[in-house]
């Protein structure tokens, strides 16, 4: 294998965790009961593009404009490995969207101390992988509604907070698998489990906190 197939299954690999977690954040959104088999986020060939599910999560409050940058840059990034034959290195990729490491030196202005620039690049992408991972987990907006409405039937108000720190913890868990490798996300149902887990272990475990405080649920 060589170093330019490295790069690439790697971007692949990140690329296709957040798609997917921005699927299942939309999936939780909107009460979709298995988003799998949703003709909007599913995989198909009539769902949704990362770019439109992304405008969707600002129209829902659930990111914000400054992050939106991070997304796009992102995807950006994976779009030069996936689409472009000639793109072998990090710099070629930034070389060849207009303005793109500009901007990623403005971001991350102490990654750039390294005299090969390649490696600057690639922890640069890295980086913004792993921050958009987090924009996506940071249950704002229409994510932190929909906790509250399910929390107001059915639990009582300290279960919102309880989801919000479990999946804060349970998204950083996800980080460090996908990046020490500890999980081959190039097959989709092991991506797709894994994901699946990550949300049932959120709600489960925010529930079983609240259970287990003295005050009545309300």
């Amino acid at each position: 294998m060589t170093q330019t197939d490295k790069i690439r299954i790697k971007v692949l690999n990140y690329s296709l965790s957040l798609e997917k977690v921005a699927s299942y954040i939309l999936g939780f959104i909107l009460d979709i009961e298995d988003v799998n088999l949703s003709k909007s986020f599913g995989n198909t060939s009539n769902s949704l593009s990362f770019n439109q599910k992304v405008n969707l999560l600002l129209d829902y409050g659930a990111i914000e404009k400054n992050d939106k940058i991070k997304l796009d840059l992102a995807m950006s990034i994976r779009n030069q490995f996936m689409h472009n034959l000639k793109c072998e290195t990090y710099q070629y990729a930034f070389n060849c969207l207009d303005g793109a490491e500009n901007k990623i030196k403005n971001l991350y202005p102490d990654l750039f101390a390294n005299e090969d620039n390649e490696i600057n690049l690639e922890e640069c992408t890295e980086k913004i992988f792993t921050d958009s991972f987090v924009i996506l987990g940071s249950m704002k907006g229409g994510v932190e509604r929909k906790i509250e409405l399910l929390s107001s039937s059915s639990f009582n108000k300290k279960l919102v907070d309880s989801f919000k720190n479990n999946s804060k913890e349970k998204f950083e868990e996800l980080l460090t698998e996908i990046l020490n490798k500890e999980l081959n996300f190039q097959n989709e149902e092991i991506l797709v489990n894994r994901i699946t887990k990550l949300f049932t272990e959120i709600l489960v475990g925010s529930v079983e906190k609240i259970s287990k405080t003295k005050e009545p649920l309300q």
